[in-house]
């Protein structure tokens, strides 16, 4: 019988260490993982979500969670959530999480939901990433080659690049005017 099949008929102490076991592993994930059941309502958080809000679940189950969004990105939150209960497709979206001491910081949060024989939706499993470091390398990016762009139009110097590997090049406004 194959472990998929077995598991399915454990003696009730294996199950509970299967149990235990799949909790340890998700509590020593760098994410935030959660479920929700089918209508949307967060039924379960892991430890790192606890730690990270400061918070019993109590104060995070159900909608609580949307407490925790920054202002701004609540109504959109809410918004996309509600949609992809609705349509029954994965929910993406990146927004702002209030950590416990009181600093908001970027999130990817992601879910997909879980369907039965049938193709019922039963539950939604998801996860928040923290991608601050991301969205400010992000940021720094953008005003450098606004900085460049600006730098460029002001020296009447112009760049040009050339992408090896799809071999696809490109070449700035002041390039164009310099070489005519």
């Amino acid at each position: 019988m194959s472990n998929e099949r077995s598991n399915h008929h454990q003696h009730p102490a294996q199950a509970a260490s299967t149990n235990g076991h799949f909790r340890t592993l998700v509590d020593a994930m760098p994410q935030q993982v959660w479920s929700a059941q089918a209508n949307g309502s967060l039924d379960y958080v892991n430890q790192r979500v606890l730690d990270y809000f400061g918070l019993p679940a109590g104060e995070i189950i159900g909608y609580k969670w949307i407490n925790l969004v920054h202002p701004e990105d609540q109504a959109e939150a809410l918004r996309r959530w509600s949609e992809a209960i609705k349509n029954g497709e994965g929910y993406e979206i990146n927004f702002r999480l209030r950590r416990a001491d009181g600093n908001y910081r970027w999130h990817l949060a992601m879910a997909l939901p879980m369907r039965d024989a049938r193709g019922n939706i039963t539950h939604w499993v998801g996860t928040s990433t923290d991608i601050t470091t991301h969205k400010e390398t992000e940021t720094a990016l953008a005003v450098s080659k606004t900085q460049l762009a600006s730098a460029q139009e002001r020296a009447l110097i112009g760049s040009w690049e050339l992408d090896l590997k799809t071999n696809t090049r490109s070449a700035s406004a002041e390039w164009f005017q310099i070489i005519g």
